[in-house]
């Protein structure tokens, strides 16, 4: 990447995706699935995941981060949530979150998303817990958008 001691955001492609998949332990993606991955000089750290959008307003956000390694600095997740509200201009985004992954969860609640909603045997031996981001309530790109 272009300086190895800091953080790196790039659009991430087939492997970003297949490491992702590795993660979370499942075979792949949706096809309409976007990542961008966070490097820190050749080590890949994260790669955020983009899809399931809707109508123009709306896509699921995942996250998929090396354990223990840093990653969610200012600078990166301006970035991460630049690409659905700004770029895209999508009015919010979905945070689906085994019931169990409390870490997660409360994550997602520190970067700023709400508590929306719990789907009950949702997964195949989980719920799952819905967060919510709205634009506007997005402390990441305040001043960024309109």
């Amino acid at each position: 990447m272009d300086n190895p001691n800091r953080m790196c955001v790039v659009v991430g492609g087939q492997k970003e995706l297949d490491w992702a998949a590795a993660g979370v332990g499942i075979d792949g993606w949706p096809s309409d699935t976007k990542a961008l991955a966070g490097y820190y000089g050749d080590e890949l750290r994260v790669v955020v995941l983009y899809n399931t959008f809707f109508d123009g307003a709306t896509c699921s956000m995942h996250v998929c981060a090396k354990p223990g390694a840093l990653w969610a600095t200012p600078a990166t997740l301006r970035e991460f949530f630049a690409y659905p509200f700004i770029q895209l201009g999508l009015r919010r985004v979905t945070a689906p979150i085994a019931g169990r992954n409390i870490k997660s969860q409360v994550l997602a609640l520190k970067l700023g998303f709400k508590q929306e909603g719990r789907l009950r045997h949702a997964r195949k031996d989980d719920d799952e817990v819905l967060l919510g981001l709205v634009r506007e309530d997005c402390k990441w790109t305040r001043n960024r958008h309109g």
